[in-house]
């Protein structure tokens, strides 16, 4: 059964990062590491393919420094798109 989830939190750029776009890089670069595939980058989205998922990462300003950052993930099963959705929400940048 095919299955669609998805996660928001609000986060903050601190000053020291040089705006979504760096974050977007970073998550680029983190999700090729976790063994992603087909991992693009686009100004609106940072997106890949693993166990059979698409998962999506988009971020959305609020105002200032403050976004939302959206995951969603479409996938075969239940199970594989709860996976990937975890995955991916557990990625981290300790500088934002």
């Amino acid at each position: 059964m095919a299955a669609l989830f998805f996660q928001t939190r609000t986060r903050t750029v601190s000053p020291a990062t040089q705006g979504i776009g760096e974050i977007n890089r970073l998550y680029e670069n983190e999700l090729r590491r976790l063994g992603y595939a087909d991992v693009v980058r686009t100004p609106s989205e940072v997106a890949g393919n693993k166990n059979g998922c698409r998962l999506s990462i988009v971020h959305l300003p609020i105002a200032g420094a403050n976004f939302y950052e959206v995951f969603m993930v479409a996938g075969d099963t239940v199970p594989a798109a709860q996976g990937v959705l975890g995955e991916a929400v557990a990625i981290v940048f300790h500088f934002l």
